[in-house]
């Protein structure tokens, strides 16, 4: 019988079967080890970046950024690089922050440098090129390409990047387009190529900034070519130097007069430089200026006649064709600032072309001290009518006040006629003690007037509000300000016992980087 003809018998369900698979696959399961769930990878602090920098609240972008701060590798450079281009300062800061802390290598230069050509945003591209510069001579190659962009800040931070990054062969790679920025069109961008040359090559670049000093028309090239010479003092850049003692602008005739205050080592070369330096104090009216010219004086005689041009023509009729230099720079003592019992203002201003820049903020509605009846403000506005009565006659000045906000009592100085000192004074008296402390941008605000030579800040208080309100970035900020314009800025600060530890010194920084004087009271 085949297979096909096999009658087909009717089945049966086996009603066993199922039991018997339950059974198996227990027995199996059981006998399996057991494996829990996998837990899923702790996220990398990219990942983190990346999923939380998209944030719009910028304390979240903020801590983004911030938990990058023991990761390295040109990804989190990279994540950095675009946090430098945040629309929040904080979050911009942090990132800066970041940066100088790590140590930048050709994979990460070339991630930075990738950065700055994709961004359309100047201030992120500035950001990047200082941090850049952080990398050496690693960085060279960056920078150098940073010198054709199209943002004239960012040329500006290359070339002066180049001037310390640069080191020997790679000076050779940066000296020819340093030159070529010398034509460039933006006046702060040959300031800074002049300032790298003078960097890179020292006493040898004395041609170049006296070329500068005495070719280029506008006024910080030419201060920043004066402060080369000054720096790296050479007799051939004198007659350079006596030359720019006749310009317009007073930063200029302040840096030429430093720099030939430095011609000390070269006997033939201190005695031309006095001569024209006693010439051009009898000339000069502006105080700061004459002040300024009797500093180089007596570096380079040791005599001490201050800005009175008559002693000092005396004195050059007399010995000025055969004096000797000093063999040892001599030690002026300083102007004092009053002891600890005088006034608020008691300091030597050196000025007749000066904006007082006062704290109004909340805090000045204090007692003066503990247990006295007069406020911080009554005693500033005390102060501040007799600081300006002693003003020369044909002094100019103004006052910016500050709280949250700084206001200035004019744009620009006034002439201080008696008048308008007491109308300057109501203007102060009038304004309500109100807000948090700015201090930088009232600096920025007292800046804006090129013709103040010298400020007078006083506050009770840490910064607290403005632009900046680090120490490190005020410092910085103002150091960058007054770059080219040589203001000097003596500070006052009322309650200093009660100054914390972290803003103690403050002040005395602030002054110190102007080369300006600070009081304590």
């Amino acid at each position: 019988m085949s297979a096909s003809s096999l009658p087909i018998l009717p089945t049966r369900p086996c009603r066993r079967l199922p039991a018997l698979v339950l059974a198996f696959v227990v027995v199996v399961a059981a006998a399996a080890p057991v494996r829990a769930p996998a837990a899923p990878p702790e996220p990398t602090p990219i990942d983190v970046f990346r999923r939380h920098y998209d944030d719009r609240d910028p304390k979240i972008r903020r801590k983004a950024v911030q938990q990058l701060r023991d990761a390295r590798g040109p990804d989190v450079v990279g994540a950095l690089a675009e946090a430098l281009g945040d629309a929040d300062d904080r979050v911009v800061r942090a990132a800066r922050q970041l940066l100088r802390r790590v140590e930048l290598r050709a994979p990460d230069v070339a991630v930075l440098a990738r950065s700055r050509k994709r961004s359309r945003d100047p201030a992120q591209r500035r950001e990047i090129v200082r941090a850049v510069t952080e990398a050496g001579g690693e960085a060279v190659p960056a920078l150098l390409a940073a010198l054709t962009d199209r943002d004239g800040g960012v040329r500006q931070d290359a070339a002066r990047g180049l001037g310390s990054a640069a080191s020997g062969s790679r000076v050779d790679d940066a000296l020819p387009p340093l030159h070529g920025l010398l034509r460039d069109r933006e006046p702060l961008v040959r300031a800074a190529a002049i300032e790298a040359i003078g960097a890179l090559r020292g006493g040898d670049a004395t041609g170049a900034a006296s070329a500068v000093l005495r070719g280029d028309r506008a006024s910080e090239p030419r201060v920043a070519a004066a402060l080369v010479l000054a720096a790296y003092p050479r007799p051939e850049g004198v007659e350079h130097l006596v030359y720019g003692l006749r310009a317009s602008a007073w930063p200029l005739r302040v840096a030429c007069a430093r720099a030939l205050g430095a011609q000390r080592e070269d006997p033939d070369a201190a005695r031309v430089a006095v001569a024209a330096l006693v010439r051009a104090i009898a000339l000069e009216s502006r105080m700061r200026v004459a002040e300024e010219m009797s500093a180089a004086l007596f570096v380079l005689t040791g005599i001490d006649f201050g800005p009175d041009a008559e002693r000092w023509s005396a004195w050059y009729d007399e010995a000025g064709a055969s004096f000797v230099p000093p063999a040892r720079p001599s030690r002026r003592s300083a102007p004092g600032p009053g002891a600890t019992s005088a006034g608020l203002l008691d300091l030597p201003t050196e000025s007749d072309h000066v904006t007082f820049v006062l704290d109004g903020s909340h805090s000045m509605s204090d007692e003066i001290r503990f247990g006295a009846e007069t406020t911080k403000h009554d005693a500033l506005l005390a102060a501040f009518e007799r600081a300006l009565s002693r003003l020369p006659a044909d002094s100019y000045a103004n006052v910016v006040v500050f709280g949250s906000e700084p206001y200035a009592y004019k744009k620009t100085l006034f002439r201080a006629t008696p008048g308008a000192r007491r109308s300057a004074v109501r203007f102060l008296a009038k304004r309500a003690q109100d807000g948090r402390t700015n201090i930088y941008d009232s600096l920025v605000l007292a800046l804006a007037d090129d013709d103040v030579d010298t400020l007078v800040l006083v506050t009770d208080g840490a910064p607290s509000e403005g632009a900046r309100t680090t120490r490190t970035d005020i410092i910085n900020g103002l150091r960058e300000m007054n770059r080219y314009r040589l203001v000097r800025v003596h500070t006052v600060e009322i309650g200093a016992r009660n100054t914390s530890p972290r803003w103690r010194g403050f002040l005395a920084d602030i002054a110190a980087a102007t080369g300006g004087y600070h009081l304590e009271r």
